[in-house]
């Protein structure tokens, strides 16, 4: 409950300080890797939609960052609404809570690719697993390059995870592998692949999914996107639904 509060705060104090004049919209979401893209120096985003996987999970998660300067941005990822269904109860509620960074090392040239490193770390909303917070709290550094080419915009993905568990000291090591290619269709439209694996070798998991979509430029301020992801191994989930948006509110200026 006082992580809602401090999310509700701070997004009723940002509507307080920004100017709406319509910055570049970034989006980031709903490919699990992310690009080198960084919010627009002084300007805040939202990303928001839904995760929908029938019959287990329904996510609805949500990001808000601010461009730090013109090459780094810090954002705050919620999900106000979640229902997962542990043991035959549908168990509702808030999730996790996420707090990161993002910093752009190089600029693409026509010989290398865009560099950034991404940091996050992840607060449980509560003390137990219970289906929706892991109960523990996890860190997340990630290398990211991203290239264009002639008819495709290919970024790669690399995180080491250290995950929190029951037992005091200990940590488990997640692995994370992506690369996702973007293909424009016209102006507006633009569709993307993405193939994603997350390994935790000490739970012997690994989770391989495929996820495809359509992102449509609304505005140079705003994006809708819809995507599918289908697991490719037991342990990724068979069948997800993804739809959502990427807003600019605006400028963040200082109050008179």
């Amino acid at each position: 409950m006082r992580h809602s509060l401090l999310v509700l705060a701070i997004l009723t104090g940002c509507q307080a300080v920004v100017v709406p004049d319509g910055g570049q919209v970034t989006p980031q979401r709903p490919t699990v890797s992310t690009n080198t893209d960084t919010t627009t120096h002084g300007y805040l985003e939202i990303e928001a939609g839904g995760y929908i996987d029938p019959g287990d999970f329904v996510d609805t998660p949500s990001t808000l960052k601010l461009g730090t300067s013109p090459t780094s941005e810090v954002f705050i990822g919620f999900a106000p609404y979640q229902v997962a269904d542990v043991r035959g109860s549908n168990d509702a509620g808030i999730g996790d809570f996420r707090i990161g960074f993002r910093q752009r090392l190089q600029e693409e040239t026509e010989e290398r690719p865009s560099t950034a490193f991404q940091l996050v770390t992840k607060i449980p909303e509560s003390d137990e697993d219970d289906g929706r917070s892991t109960g523990r709290t996890d860190f997340f550094a990630r290398g990211i390059a991203t290239k264009h080419f002639e008819h495709a915009k290919v970024t790669g993905n690399y995180e080491l995870g250290l995950l929190g568990t029951e037992k005091n000291g200990n940590v488990d090591i997640q692995h994370l592998f992506a690369i996702v290619a973007d293909f424009p269709i016209d102006g507006e439209l633009a569709a993307f692949n993405e193939l994603a694996c997350i390994w935790i070798p000490e739970q012997d998991e690994e989770q391989l999914s495929y996820l495809g979509g359509l992102r449509f430029l609304m505005s140079p301020s705003t994006v809708f996107d819809g995507a599918i992801s289908l697991g490719l191994t037991d342990d990724a989930p068979g069948f997800v639904l993804l739809f959502g948006v990427t807003h600019s509110i605006g400028r963040v200026v200082r109050k008179p």
